[in-house]
């Protein structure tokens, strides 16, 4: 069912739109790629992708007889990222490696590549990162060993980003770094681990929530410790399970032990002396380090 609406999706939008339009191009390239990441044998993503293939590769072969190496080199990175099995492609690689400022132009790459690795924008800002260059490097040498190194170097950094953006809890950046690094080219494969540890932490993410949701409800209605196990405390607790530091979840908590010692309060003035003491005790259990508290414990259980 994904896979049909992304190909749907992907259909109108090249339908509506001129392929010549780069954008247009990489946002197709993307969304087919992901099609084909989910069904690897997709005849209809592997046609599209091949149509893009052909069309880009034309244009670097032009841009190559016209003088435009820049040009011609980032055609041809875009018919191999849309299909890296285009016969086409040799063709219009040896236009490219036999323009005059070829080579100077592949040395300028990877010295600006291996200065933005340093800066450390690997993806970012779209037009000037250091995977685009590499890229464009391996668009016209797809061996270039040093275009190579510095892509799977760029990889594993991203990767570190990644996780230490999950151990934060950025979700949504570590969702944009996925996109941004398979936007441009990089293996699916290399990310299926931080892919897939993102759907552990979002699936963790909503049981957190769900939680949080039931305990404001039931603060709401007056359940604080009780019935056994279906009460604001124990939802509270099932939230510090998953996540010990949780903010929203300690204040409650504290919401809540506060309720307790009024009422504990509240018990004691109107002679409940073990109505008074019960609930006390409960407070205490929440918050242990309130003074007064241990005071009228103290004072109510002589």
């Amino acid at each position: 069912m994904q896979v049909g609406r992304i190909l749907k999706s992907t259909s109108l939008l090249m339908d509506a739109n001129d392929l010549d339009d780069e954008s247009i191009a990489a946002a197709a390239t993307q969304s087919l790629q992901e099609v084909l990441r989910l069904d690897p044998k997709n005849m209809k993503a592997l046609e599209s992708l091949n149509q893009i293939s052909e069309l880009y590769s034309q244009k670097s072969m032009e841009a190559s007889n016209e003088g435009r190496l820049n040009e011609a080199i980032q055609f041809l990175e875009r018919a191999s990222l849309a299909n890296p099995l285009n016969k086409n492609l040799d063709s219009a690689r040896a236009l490219v490696a036999r323009a005059e400022t070829e080579q100077g132009t592949i040395k300028s790459l990877l010295i600006e590549a291996q200065q933005l690795i340093e800066e450390g924008s690997l993806i970012y800002p779209p037009e000037r990162n250091a995977v685009n260059r590499y890229q464009r490097v391996l668009a016209t040498y797809p061996g270039n060993p040093a275009a190579l190194q510095g892509i799977s170097l760029a990889t594993r950094q991203l990767i570190a980003r990644g996780e230490d953006l999950l151990d934060r809890g950025d979700l949504s950046g570590v969702q944009n770094l996925i996109q941004g690094a398979t936007f441009l080219g990089l293996s699916n494969e290399s990310f299926d681990g931080l892919r897939n540890r993102l759907l552990q932490a979002n699936r963790l993410e909503e049981q957190i929530q769900k939680n949080l949701f039931i305990a404001r409800s039931l603060i709401q209605k007056g359940y604080l410790t009780e019935p056994p196990y279906e009460n604001a405390v124990e939802a509270l607790f099932s939230v510090q399970w998953l996540d010990s530091d949780n903010e929203e979840a300690n204040l409650l908590l504290e919401e809540i032990a506060v309720k307790l010692a009024s009422i504990a309060e509240s018990s004691w003035e109107a002679g409940l002396q073990l109505e008074a003491v019960k609930y006390i005790n409960l407070a205490l259990a929440l918050d242990t380090e309130r003074e007064n508290w241990k005071r009228w414990k103290a004072e109510w259980e002589r």
